[in-house]
């Protein structure tokens, strides 16, 4: 046999080593990069969200003792295992949204690990990969890694205990992980017991096929004692508290399934039958890949299941747990009885993608047909769960809900104050702001009321005598006031016996301060600095100086309010002028606020401008322009964060006309269409209006269109149909109109369906709504502007 040089033998196998280092590494790599967009997803806005309430009664909880904490859950529907997690990590990572969240998050991803090894030894490494991915992109499972609650630490514990139930067979020391894991998990959800119910259904099944089956039972039994043993302590304390109630009337069945398969497909829990055709499509892929495993008796012996017992497992799996939720929902008379809820279903997810993941894997097999149907399936899949997700992100942000106020409080507040809080079973919330500002102490808060029953007239009196004659400066909280003052006598009784000299308003709920003396609040610097302070201070007149400004939060969308806080300094009277301006330079709006005189060199007061973010607000940066009115003097610009999800004004096509003015020639009607010129009576017209204003305008008019007829008995006049609103439905009020800016003005008309048939005529105004006082047409001397006659024909 001749003789192969060494050198050609070294270039023959350098394709085998690579394909060989190819095929052990790929996979590996694989994984870590679906473990990464595992992290990145969950890690992406984890912070830009408001505290709600659950979240923060757990951080309420976790602020005390472990003792305390223990005591506190042994009252609540919970275990303690993930508070007693909270306790420890708030003390090493701090109580930032984001802080808080990331202890979730690292349960999700331990959860996103896990199902690889789980769905590895169940179904395959290819089918692993794929299953991996589907849970690191699911909606439903990123969603409670970001949430400051035990659910997802559940689902992990659940996962790890069916994992190492898988292996009981094949390792002693499993024996001791699975009584470790099963036992944490029902420390963490009582739920959890579902787990348990489940692999003893499976094992009660499955036991007489297994050999050496006494030996088995006998560690089972064992085991399942253990469980119960290391539960006891605790089930001791907790049933001496238990809660009772039950939810308010029977779930329906068929709506646990609906929920189950919307959540697990789209990660929603609202609106269901927006789904439903959506969710249908994922029926078969489930039904398929069951039978699979169900009516396949080769399944491969190293997996850890003999034949069929797969497709039993991942049956349990699915649809036990569903089935118990609704039993356990199901009004008793005892114990607690809760409503569905999404979250209860995250424990067994991970099974969910597992099985679709295999599910594909199987059909792949099948070369003529089946590689189509994959492709197909596989798309459907993946392009579900990449669509669900944009819409889970844009409504993470921050929110002001509770953090001006909390600054107003932090800039103003004394030692020696009282802040009165009514806000029944919400106060968790606000005292998790509260302890962000005042960590080292800060005025005294009542939860009002504080003998038991809700403030009324009969007790409001007991309620706040005592505060009011122990304390000069009562501060009024409420947030949520509908639990626990709903007829508002609260602030009743204040306003009757102190003088309300401060007011920070967020929708309905509202921060208040009421003193003895109707004095203007003034803050101290050695209480209280400016977030974002200048040093030295910026002079805005020889009088007057900038010490700094705070932006509670960054980024406003529609219906918010942005209200920047500016600490000045003054020497007297002043009125301080603020612009609101866009980053293209335009001003937006611009307010006049009275600035008292401040005493001494270490008192501020903090001014607070409020601009109103609407739907066709321009979206971009915006600063404030901060300057003093009528004195000499430099302007000071500040950043005021970010307006977003906001539009740009509409482009429709107009029929020139010529240009009308109206108040006193600032605003012009540059054109209008009407659509169409021949309706029948019960359909809808639609008038569209362009206007133009030629200065700005410091009112908010609401236009009027109206069609005018013979007497209607109706409205006891010629209006047969009007549409009265701010611009655009309210979302471009008129005060907000840029000088030379067309702004398109929509207005659908609904015609009756009885009107008489003939012409009709379309008039179109602004009017003040506080005073009913038209504004008046210049050209024409009249107080209206009529543009088209239009055609009512009988249906």
């Amino acid at each position: 046999m001749p003789s192969v040089p060494a050198e050609s033998m070294a270039v023959s196998q350098r394709p085998q080593l690579l394909k060989l280092n190819l095929n052990k590494f790929g996979p590996t790599m694989v994984l870590l990069a679906i473990l990464l967009l595992g992290y990145g997803l969950r890690l992406y806005r984890l912070g830009d969200q408001n505290i709600w309430w659950d979240e923060g009664h757990a951080v309420w909880t976790a602020r005390h003792s472990m003792r305390e904490v223990t005591n506190i859950t042994a009252h609540d529907v919970h275990p303690p295992l993930y508070l007693w997690m909270l306790h420890g990590w708030i003390r090493i990572a701090g109580e930032s949204e984001f802080a808080l969240r990331y202890l979730s998050l690292i349960g999700g991803l331990l959860t996103v690990s896990l199902t690889y090894i789980v769905a590895r030894r169940l179904t395959g490494r290819r089918p692993a990969l794929l299953a991996t991915l589907l849970i690191a992109a699911a909606r439903f499972h990123i969603w409670w890694s970001q949430e400051t609650r035990m659910y997802i630490w559940a689902a992990f514990l659940a996962l790890l205990s069916l994992y190492v139930f898988t292996r009981l067979r094949q390792h002693r020391l499993a024996w001791w992980a699975y009584v470790v894991s099963s036992a944490a998990a029902i420390y963490t959800l009582y739920l959890s017991v579902l787990v348990l119910v489940l692999e003893n259904v499976f094992v009660a099944i499955t036991v007489w096929r297994k050999p050496q089956r006494r030996r088995f039972l006998s560690r089972w039994t064992t085991a399942q004692a253990m469980i119960v043993l290391a539960y006891v302590p605790w089930l001791y304390l907790a049933l001496s508290y238990s809660r009772t109630g039950a939810a308010d009337s029977p779930f329906p069945f068929g709506l646990v399934w609906q929920l189950y398969g919307t959540v697990l497909v789209t990660g929603i829990s609202t609106n269901l039958e927006q789904y439903t055709l959506l969710v249908t499509a994922f029926v078969p892929l489930v039904l398929v890949g069951l039978g699979f495993y169900l009516f396949d008796r080769h399944q491969p012996q190293r997996y850890g299941f003999a034949g069929r017992e797969m497709g039993l497992f991942l049956l349990l799996s699915l649809f036990l747990p569903p089935l118990m939720v609704y039993a356990l929902s199901v009004p008793r008379g005892m114990f607690y009885s809760p409503k569905p809820e999404a979250r209860y279903l995250l424990l067994f997810a991970p099974t969910f993608y597992i099985l679709v993941a295999g599910t594909l894997a199987n059909l792949w097999e099948f070369r003529r047909w089946g590689r189509v149907v994959t492709v197909i399936a596989t798309l459907l899949v993946l392009g579900t769960f990449v669509s669900m997700l944009p819409s889970y992100y844009v409504g993470r942000y921050l929110r002001d809900d509770y953090q001006t106020a909390m600054v107003t409080l932090e800039a103003y507040a004394q030692p020696d104050d009282a802040v009165l809080l009514v806000s029944g079973d919400r106060y968790p919330v606000f005292l998790y702001y509260y302890q962000q500002h005042f960590a080292k102490g800060g005025p005294t808060i009542y939860l009002l009321p504080r003998y038991g029953d809700p403030m009324s007239e009969g007790n409001v009196d007991m309620e706040l005598e005592p505060l009011a004659a122990q304390y000069d400066r009562l501060w009024l909280a409420s947030f949520e006031r509908a639990l626990q003052d709903p007829e508002n006598v609260t602030e009743t009784w204040l306003e009757t016996y102190r003088t309300r000299v401060l007011n920070v308003s967020e929708g309905y709920n509202y921060l208040r301060l009421y003193t003895r003396q109707a004095l203007q609040p003034l803050g101290s610097l050695d209480r209280c600095h400016p977030e974002y302070a200048f040093e030295p201070p910026r002079p805005l007149s020889p009088q007057v100086k900038l010490l700094g400004y705070d932006q509670p939060t960054r980024e406003f969308r529609p219906g918010d309010v942005m209200r920047p806080g500016l600490y000045l300094q003054s020497g007297e009277a002043s009125q301080i002028v603020v612009q609101w301006v866009h980053e293209s330079g335009q001003a937006i709006e611009q307010q006049v606020l009275d600035l008292p005189p401040t005493k001494g060199a270490r008192t501020y007061v903090r001014l607070m401008p409020a601009f109103a973010v609407y739907d066709y607000t321009p979206p971009g940066r915006y600063e404030v322009v901060v300057s003093v009115s009528g004195q000499e003097g430099s302007a000071v610009r500040v950043p005021a964060g970010q307006v977003t999800q906001s539009r740009h004004l509409p482009s429709w096509p107009m029929k020139v006309t010529y240009p009308v003015s109206l108040d006193e020639g600032c605003i012009r009607l540059e054109g209008y269409t009407v659509q169409p010129a021949q309706v029948h009576a019960g359909n809808s017209l639609q008038v569209d209006l362009f206007w133009q204003a030629q200065c700005s305008l410091a009112h908010d008019y609401t236009v009027f269109v109206h069609l005018l007829g013979p007497y209607n008995p109706a409205t006891g006049g010629p209006v047969w149909a009007q549409d009265d609103t701010y611009p655009l439905q309210g979302g471009h009020p008129t005060s907000r109109w840029m000088p030379g800016q067309v702004v398109p003005d929509r207005h659908p008309l609904e015609l009756p369906a009885g009107m008489p048939a003939g012409l009709y005529q379309i008039e179109v105004g602004l009017y003040d709504a506080s005073t009913g006082a038209r504004v008046p047409v210049d050209v024409l001397n009249e107080d209206r502007i009529l543009i088209e006659e239009v055609n009512v024909v009988a249906p």
